[in-house]
């Protein structure tokens, strides 16, 4: 009987964790990744679609207790063993997070550059920034080409779901480490934010104008004059001369 029909018998036994741990290291064994079979000998290995009340889409890893967890479906193959051959790369990327001290250096990195850090620290959108960094460092330090494909393309329960590969991904920020990816990231974040609001901001002023007694040719002048200094095609002296022109009801010309 071959591995793969090994842990699909393993699967019968209601999840069998520890006897499909077991043939886990022998499969990476098999696959000349003896390193990473004798790293995953030192962490609990866990078949769950939830654990500690955390659904698990694929894996997950868990640093403060050393655990590993597997989705399940990975223990009901298809017919061309397409599963398993996923199998040990999420299991090689699980452990990659322990040997790369991702977390460890995910706090000591906030730790330096975010003042507010322990409250920083506890926001999940935060930990969505750095497991993204995470997975992208980790893809160029720990996948060689033939992983890369299988991750961009990973599929479970029917449904591609698609892992992070900095080289396809981002491949400007090849060779920069998580943390600087980190940093990246969380700019592009906050600068979205900050002209989500500010558009919020528009809409408001707008809505405002709107509401006023003001006829429908002055509203729309005003918005235009609003817009067009949003756009930074006027000065501040621009804006405020052409608002006292348009309140003392003169012509102006804003387009």
């Amino acid at each position: 009987m071959g591995i793969y029909e090994k842990l699909l018998e393993a699967s019968g036994k209601l999840n069998d964790a520890a006897l499909t741990k077991q043939l886990v290291i022998k499969m990476l064994i098999d696959e000349g990744y003896g390193t990473y079979a004798k790293r995953l000998k030192e962490y609990t290995f866990v078949v769950a679609d939830v654990f500690h009340g955390c659904p698990i889409e694929v894996a997950a890893m868990f640093p403060d207790t050393g655990e590993i967890v597997i989705n399940p479906s990975f223990l009901v193959d298809a017919p061309d063993g397409k599963i398993f051959k996923q199998l040990s790369l999420v299991v090689r990327h699980e452990l990659l997070h322990f040997l790369l001290v991702h977390e460890k250096r995910f706090y000591d990195h906030l730790k330096k550059v975010d003042p507010e850090f322990e409250k920083t620290y506890r926001r999940a959108s935060i930990h969505e920034l750095a497991n993204i960094a995470m997975d992208w460092e980790l893809s160029q330090r720990g996948y060689d080409d033939y992983d890369k494909e299988v991750a961009h393309n990973l599929t479970l329960n029917g449904r591609v779901l698609g892992g992070l590969v900095l080289s396809m991904d981002r491949p400007e920020w090849i060779d920069k480490p998580m943390e600087e990816i980190f940093d990246l990231l969380r700019k592009e974040r906050e600068d979205a934010i900050a002209e989500a609001e500010k558009l919020a901001e528009q809409e408001e002023i707008e809505v405002t104008i709107h509401r006023a007694s003001h006829s429908p040719e002055y509203i729309d002048a005003y918005n235009k004059v609003i817009k067009k200094y949003d756009d930074e095609i006027y000065s501040d002296a621009d804006l405020e001369a052409l608002i006292t022109e348009l309140e003392a009801d003169n012509d102006i010309n804003i387009d």
